[in-house]
């Protein structure tokens, strides 16, 4: 089919990108809207009825292809059912190849291991706290001003608590019926 070209003369069409379907263009030609005012009444109306018979025919084409799809899907949903998978189970493995693909991303590895390196640092950091902070706990314990302190306050609660010394609780009595 034979497109206008400039100012009243033929050209072959010009497909800048084809599709791969249809091999039809998926970019159509822009009309200058000066070319169009230069065409004759003839001319123009020629023109536009390629353009009305190309849109029947793409849209005859999407048409075609949607029920061609729609059978398709169809078949998938039949075969699935024979196999039985259902949609749970479509949806979980839909969820695992998108964590997977997700999970294989160079952004993700990245983050994954600075998260690992953050974790280890932080539990190395609070362990030599605690050991830390265990070690200063019992040196304080063991120093000699807090034994005297722990002697004050246990002859103090025995001042004011006549009877109670600093042994341990015996066992209890039992309860009298």
């Amino acid at each position: 089919m034979a497109e206008l070209g400039g100012f009243g003369q033929e050209q072959e069409p010009r497909d800048v990108l084809q599709d791969d379907v249809t091999g039809a263009s998926s970019e159509p030609e822009l009309v200058d809207q000066s070319y169009l005012n230069q065409l004759t009444s003839e001319q123009r109306a020629k023109l536009e009825d390629e353009w009305k018979a190309e849109l029947a025919k793409t849209e005859d084409e999407i048409s075609t292809l949607r029920q061609v799809l729609s059978a398709r899907l169809k078949h998938a949903q039949d075969l699935k059912k024979k196999l039985g998978i259902g949609a749970w189970q479509e949806l979980t493995n839909d969820l695992q190849q998108s964590i997977k693909t997700v999970q294989e991303t160079t952004a993700y590895q990245k983050t994954s291991e600075t998260v690992k390196f953050a974790a280890e640092k932080t539990t190395d950091i609070f362990g030599s706290l605690g050991d830390s902070i265990s070690k200063r706990l019992g040196d304080v314990k063991n120093s000699s001003a807090f034994k005297s302190f722990e002697e004050r306050v246990g002859s103090a609660v025995g001042t004011v608590k006549p009877g109670t010394t600093n042994q341990p609780p015996s066992e209890p009595s039992p309860p009298a019926i």
